[in-house]
Order: C-alpha cells, then structure tokens, then sequence
C-alpha cells in the first residue's frame, strides 16, 4: 500500500469514527453503563493515528506462546497486538458498529464472555459463570450476545450480563451460533446424538421455531450468515475434510466454495458480501499451523493473508472497515 493510498484510508477512517461519535455510538453507550469493576487483561488502545476503521479484521493468534486478539489489515501493513493475557483469549465478534470486540477468555474457573471498548482500551466480564462460555454472536442491536456454555447449550445474555437464559433444552448438541444480521434467527449446529454428524440448524431469538437447515452426509458447522441474510457459509465434511459451502435460503440450494485438501474453520464475510475469511489447516486436521485465507464468495482460487508456524484462528471482518 502506497503512502497516497494509506492516507486516503485514514481520511476515510477519522470521518467514519467522527460519524460513530455524532451518531451517539449505541453499543459503546450502552457498554459505558454497564461496565463492572472485574479486572480486565491488559488492553492496547488503538492509536489515534489508526483509529478503529483503518484494520479490516480481527484475529486470534498463540504467535507470543498464548492466544491473543490481533487487529490487522488484508495487506499486513498494519497490526496491532489488542490484548495480553497468558491465560488467553479467542473467538472476537465485532458489535455490528464496530465499537466493541467480544470474545472469550480463559480464567481459573473457565472461559468467560467480555467485552471490550476498541478505540479506549477498556474491557469487562459479560459472564463469570463456573464452566465455560464460548464463541459469542451479537444481537443486530447490539443489546445481546449469544454463546455455547460447556454443555453445549446455546445461551443468550444481555450485554451487561443481566437477562441470561437458555435457548436450547440440553437434549442435543448445540454449538456455533450465528446471529442473522436483521434478527430474526440465529444459525447454529446441532447434533441430535444418535449420529456422529451435525447439522445447520435455525431458531428465532426466543428459541422457538427450530428449522433444520442442512441433511448432508457429513458433518455441518460454523455457520456465518452473509451480511444481506440471503446466504449462509458454513463447513462440511461431507467430502472427508472440511470443506466450505454456501447454503442460499431462498432455493436451499447447495454449492461448495473450496475444493483443496485443508481442512476449514472459523468463516467469517467482509462487510460488503464479496468475500470470505477462514482458517486452513495446512498440514492436517489436527496438528502443524493455521493459517489465515480469504476467497470470493463465489469462488476461485483463496488467498492467504496470515502465514507462520503459529495458530491463527477465529478472524472476524471488521464492519466498520474503511476499505470496504
């Protein structure tokens, strides 16, 4: 990136926090009264050279011997280590603003839910329940999350930690919610347990109307809604590795996006719907590196943009990023 270039994007940047400011930034408002005395881990603020929009997305990375959260562009120009933990965190979701980062971190008594304030450096418990709490989705308003608890039950909880309520009965296996971006209904996976294989499942915010959505031979999870809520990315081992695929509601027809031999993870769709990050396992399913890959959503040939011999997991699109 040209320095033309990189100061068009910081232009682009300060005039879209400026925007988030006049607009009364409702998630961070609401995080501002509802913050707790827990302790936090330490957090950088984002410098105000770079603010917020200049990173197109968030990651989570074990490159300094744990997992932290790492703000970064496409190109690499430009990173920023957002906390240090050495118990760790993973799992970011971006408010649908940009303002607030929630993700899970690991404590003594488990994995918890917080939430943290990008531009001020500031972040505190959602949760604080024995057991762990894990991959958090946001409400399109922003008043909620949705996450897994260890015995894989989708919860859902208000952002100041209030309101927390099951959406599934505990009979089954439910994982990986995905909160569509208008609202009404949160994707997730569900194994029935009388097979080995899961499937994308939806149900509305109250948990009521649970629609299987795929019946595929092998197993179905991660599901990550495209921004317009027509499409639903998700992986597959219906080939033997994990494969993404692209489930349009509208006709329910099926196609799959990636055709090499990595296994797949973690998807999640740039803002504009054009493209796909996800994590790659680049010698096998269980052990070497992930790395970092996007890919046109309808197709071609993936791009890695984080490589090393490092696990680099969990990226999140950054809503608010000036590139898009």
């Amino acid at each position: 990136m040209t320095l033309d270039d990189r100061a068009k994007r910081t232009r682009a940047a300060v005039l879209t926090v400026a925007v988030f400011a006049l607009s009364g930034g409702a998630a961070y408002a609401l995080f501002q009264r509802s913050r707790g005395a827990a302790e936090a881990p330490r957090i950088s603020r984002v410098p105000e050279a770079f603010p917020v929009p200049e990173y197109d997305f968030a990651y989570a990375s074990d490159k300094v011997g744990h997992f932290d959260l790492y703000l970064t562009t496409l190109d690499g120009d430009l990173e920023l280590r957002l906390t240090d933990n050495p118990l760790g965190e993973s799992g970011p979701a971006w408010s649908p603003d940009g303002s607030l980062i929630a993700y899970s971190i690991l404590g003594d008594a488990g994995s918890d839910i917080w939430v943290t304030a990008v531009s001020e450096g500031e972040g505190r418990a959602v949760t604080s329940e024995t057991g762990d709490e894990v991959g958090p989705t946001w409400s399109p308003d922003a008043t909620r999350l949705a996450f897994t608890n260890s015995d894989s039950i989708i919860e859902v909880v208000n952002l100041d930690g209030r309101g927390r309520q099951p959406l599934i009965d505990g009979s089954a296996s439910d994982f990986d919610p995905d909160w569509s971006p208008h609202g009404e209904r949160i994707a997730y996976a569900h194994n029935a347990g009388d097979h080995e294989n899961s499937d994308i499942w939806v149900m509305e915010p109250s948990g009521a109307s649970k629609e299987a959505l795929t019946h595929m031979k092998g197993s179905e999870h991660r599901p990550a809604w495209s921004p317009d809520g027509k499409e639903i990315a998700f992986v597959s081992t219906e080939t033997g590795i994990g494969q993404i695929y692209v489930l349009d509601l509208q006709d329910r027809a099926v196609r799959q996006l990636t055709q090499d031999p990595m296994w797949k993870e973690d998807l999640s769709w740039s803002p504009d719907g054009r493209r796909i990050l996800y994590v790659a396992n680049t010698e096998d399913e269980t052990n070497g590196d992930r790395d970092l890959f996007v890919i046109e959503a309808t197709g071609g040939n993936p791009q890695e943009v984080i490589a090393g011999p490092n696990q680099d997991v969990a990226p999140a699109w950054n809503p608010a990023a000036s590139s898009m």
